[in-house]
């Protein structure tokens, strides 16, 4: 291969890595331009009238006696809804709750936050997580055996037919 055919080519690579790396920012940029908090909507349950019902994703539980529901559904073809269950519910200790309420409002309000806000990833804040089973009376910290045990046991769930349970979207 002549060294100008070798130039050639290294330079439509170089292209087609440019492209793609501008495709990828313009894709970013768009979500984060078009983000609109509360748009999307999360599974929430009300554990006095076993119910779940559907709030904005901004909605920190608990919320009017109701806790954020992670739900999982069997089945359903072509997009049918399946025979959904409850995999834990979840809400934050007061301290927590508290401090995102208040960074939720500010928001809202177009103003800055002045307090600490804990990263999600940090000792804090899966402390302050609480998580449980529908059918326990007592919340675990996310971040103990327990609680792990607890977010994970639905991965060990089957459904007819041994099939999987897959995470079931709140409309």
């Amino acid at each position: 291969m002549s060294s100008g055919v070798k130039t050639l080519s290294r330079l439509l690579l170089c292209a087609v890595a440019l492209v793609a790396a501008l495709w990828l920012l313009f894709i970013q940029i768009e979500r984060f331009l078009h983000h609109n908090p509360g748009a999307n909507r999360v599974w929430f349950y009300d554990e006095s009238d076993k119910k779940l019902y559907v709030m904005p994703d901004t909605t920190v539980p608990p919320d009017n006696g109701g806790e954020r529901a992670f739900v999982v559904e069997f089945g359903g073809k072509n997009g049918a809804p399946g025979d959904r269950k409850i995999a834990y519910l979840l809400k934050y200790t007061p301290e927590l709750k508290k401090t995102l309420d208040e960074t939720m409002q500010a928001r809202a309000a177009g103003t800055s936050f002045n307090g600490k806000v804990p990263s999600r990833d940090g000792d804090y804040f899966k402390r302050n997580t609480l998580v449980k089973s529908v059918d326990e009376t007592e919340w675990h910290p996310e971040n103990t055996p327990e609680g792990r045990n607890i977010i994970n046991a639905w991965r060990s769930w089957r459904g007819p037919g041994g099939s999987a349970p897959r995470v079931c979207p709140a409309m």
